[in-house]
C-alpha cells in the first residue's frame, strides 16, 4: 500500500521519498550527487534491503543496508611498495 525510500542522502527519513504504483511495480525519482549511497526500502512499514540489489553492506550495527556508488572511479597508485 505504502514503499518509501530511505537512505544516507536523506538522512534515513522515512517520509521524504515516496514511490508511486504503476501497474506491477513502485516507482521514484531521486537525484543522487557521485558518491556512495546506502539505503532500504520500507514497504508497509517493513525496512528490506533492495531484492535486485546484490551490493549489501553491513552497517556495523548487524543491520544490511543496500549501496549504489555513482560517479568515475579514480584510480590510485603506490608505487614501489615493498
Amino acid at each position: 500500500k505504502k514503499v518509501v525510500l530511505s537512505g544516507s542522502f536523506n538522512g534515513w527519513n522515512e517520509n521524504e521519498i515516496e514511490f508511486r504504483k504503476e501497474g506491477e511495480s513502485w516507482f521514484c525519482d531521486v537525484f543522487l550527487p557521485d558518491g556512495m549511497h546506502y539505503y532500504k526500502f520500507i514497504a508497509d512499514g517493513e525496512w528490506m534491503t533492495d531484492p535486485f540489489n546484490k551490493n549489501i553492506v553491513d552497517d556495523g550495527t548487524g543491520n544490511k543496508n543496500s549501496f549504489l556508488s555513482l560517479g568515475t572511479p579514480t584510480k590510485i597508485k603506490l608505487q614501489g611498495y615493498e
